[in-house]
């Protein structure tokens, strides 16, 4: 797979653009296009062709039984796509579209066949950026879209992240600037009797509780994973290895385990977290205060792409209470981790992750 990928920066407002007409064509003539969304970049092709679903697969080299999210411009689209919609569905989506909220519903046939791999249900969502509405829209297609990244890396919030990885595998991408979630949806399965958490993401569970007047079943709690992306797998995990840490480890575990790292020859170690006094001036620090959850959880995918720019060897994070965002956080470190450092009853031990 060897082409020239092109990076067009969309103006105001993005209906009136050119690129978006060349990228519209593109997607009608079954090429992956990438785009921004609120929430991450996405590698996008027409949802309803198999051959065009295929060239994302190829160009992510994405594990070909993880299926992908379909978007779409409004709500009135659903029906092309989607069976037994209910009362449930317009309640979400006037609530959370357009927005980070993606719905597992019955897919309507073939579309299974194309995006749910082997699956008979659909992740569908109205996303909330306007280069995404107009792309869709002038396109007139529902449009499959994973993020725009290999697969397993660290998910793209800036079009350079894109092209990083996907130079030469895709055609063109769409600079819409940079995402202002910066974390994937969160995908919610209304596809049965009880709604169900599949994938932790920007909107919460207590959000959810609220809008449908029951509780929602929480990620971990269901068995249904494999009906969700970016759950069967590890995922945006850097280049280097991450450790992250458990919430019990103090500042002089912090301290201890930080020059053993420092003291390997030619390492360079990186630190996400909020112990300043614990941090040794030849850490790379990225650091976030305890209020500022929201702000870390947007930035989390930014951070670990730019430690992967500064060629840091091994990277440390901190954990998170699993409250809120704090659950989308860990669940997106968790996934990036090659391992966690427990300490319990004074014994530090090491569990492998994934």
């Amino acid at each position: 797979m060897n082409m020239e990928t092109r990076v067009l920066v969309v103006g105001e407002p993005a209906e009136a653009d050119p690129a978006i007409e060349e990228a519209a064509e593109l997607l009608r003539r079954g090429l992956p296009v990438a785009f921004p969304t609120e929430t991450v970049y996405g590698l996008g092709a027409d949802c309803t062709r198999a051959d065009a679903v295929a060239r994302i697969y190829e160009a992510k080299n994405r594990p070909h039984d993880n299926p992908v999210i379909v978007h779409v411009a409004e709500v009135a689209q659903l029906d092309a796509f989607c069976l037994d919609l209910d009362e449930r569905v317009a309640l979400l989506a006037e609530a959370f579209w357009p927005g980070p909220l993606t719905l597992v519903l019955k897919a309507r046939p073939p579309l299974h066949q194309t995006v749910g791999r082997g699956l008979d249900t659909v992740g569908i969502r109205v996303p909330n950026h306007p280069v995404a509405v107009a792309l869709i829209a002038k396109s007139g297609l529902g449009i499959a879209a994973p993020s725009a990244n290999i697969s397993g890396k660290p998910s793209p919030t800036k079009a350079k992240h894109v092209f990083n990885d996907l130079n030469g595998r895709i055609p063109l991408i769409l600079d819409g600037g940079p995402c202002s979630v910066g974390i994937e949806s969160t995908v919610l399965d209304v596809s049965g009797p009880r709604p169900a958490i599949l994938r932790p993401g920007w909107v919460t569970g207590r959000q959810l509780d609220k809008v449908l007047g029951v509780r929602v079943q929480r990620h971990g709690e269901v068995g249904q994973e494999k009906r969700s992306p970016g759950t069967r797998y590890r995922h945006y995990s850097p280049d280097a290895p991450l450790l992250l840490l458990g919430p019990d480890l103090s500042d002089d575990d912090f301290r201890m385990l930080q020059s053993c790292f420092l003291a390997s020859q030619g390492a360079k170690l990186g630190y996400i977290g909020r112990r300043d006094d614990a941090v040794d001036s030849r850490t790379l620090y990225m650091r976030y205060a305890a209020d500022e959850l929201n702000r870390f959880t947007k930035d989390l995918y930014l951070n670990l792409r730019a430690m992967d720019e500064e060629g840091v060897t091994h990277i440390i994070a901190d954990g998170f209470e699993e409250e809120g965002h704090g659950r989308s956080l860990m669940d997106r470190l968790r996934r990036a981790s090659t391992s966690v450092l427990l300490r319990r009853n004074d014994v530090i031990a090491i569990c492998n992750c994934m």
